[in-house]
């Protein structure tokens, strides 16, 4: 997402903000390794405590002279009182919002509300992808659950189909650990997803295309509508930020 910033605005200098906690800090440190790598600047960065009720003072630190941009990384009702607080404090209009996925997550944008309407994340999957494979998964959770899946049905359902495919390639021979996962990165190319295509790196962890979303309105509801891709990468060879820590 860092990348994509610098490369498709004219935003050079930003805000990082995040609730004050590991994943947040860790999303921050991998942002700005990024944004500086590609020639941005990180001007300020500021980490309100997790539940936090009213973010006023911590809003105010974040309008900074200088700042094109916010990017943040706020999770559940944090995210919900960050994005309508930012929006009633007048940032929006001035300082556009940016963020992962998490910020306007499926399962809370109605919380939000049209607070939401604008803002820009980058996340693996959304119930918005217009592939054939993803419009039926769509169809096939909406039929049975009654709303379109979140990026955390996604999450399941490709680790059942995973495993179900292990242990059908394998006859039921599962007793060895490293014999299963031996076959699940034999097979996972021949998997795909409704977030596309499946694959692991060398460590085992899943290489994902990276979506960019855009809070859109689409027949009266929110939605995180899809409006670019970014190539699939190994998380290794992204998250160089750890070897300089």
């Amino acid at each position: 997402m860092a990348k994509w910033i610098y490369r498709n605005t004219s935003y050079r200098s930003i805000v990082l903000s995040s609730a004050d906690w590991a994943a947040g800090h860790d999303s921050m440190d991998a942002f700005k390794a990024g944004f500086e790598e590609a020639g941005g600047k990180v001007i300020k960065e500021v980490y309100p405590k997790m539940g936090t009720m009213d973010f006023a003072s911590f809003l105010s630190i974040i309008d900074v002279k200088g700042a094109d941009a916010v990017y943040t990384f706020y999770t559940g009702t944090d995210a919900v009182r960050f994005v309508q607080q930012y929006e009633e404090f007048g940032l929006k209009k001035r300082l556009p919002l940016y963020g992962h996925n998490v910020l306007t997550d499926d399962p809370y944008l109605t919380s939000i509300g049209d607070a939401a309407l604008g803002i820009i994340t980058v996340g693996h999957y959304s119930a918005a992808l217009d592939t054939p494979r993803n419009r039926a998964f769509v169809k096939a959770y909406a039929a049975k659950y009654g709303e379109p899946p979140s990026r955390y049905a996604e999450y399941g359902y490709t680790a059942a189909s995973v495993i179900g495919a292990a242990i059908e390639a394998l006859k039921g021979d599962v007793e060895d650990p490293s014999k299963v996962a031996r076959e699940i990165v034999r097979i996972a190319p021949k998997i795909e997803t409704p977030a596309g295509p499946l694959a692991f790196d060398q460590y085992h962890q899943r290489i994902l295309n990276m979506y960019v979303l855009r809070v859109e309105k689409r027949d009266g509801k929110l939605v995180n509508g899809v409006i670019d891709k970014t190539p699939p990468v190994a998380q290794a060879d992204v998250w160089r930020y750890w070897q300089h820590k």
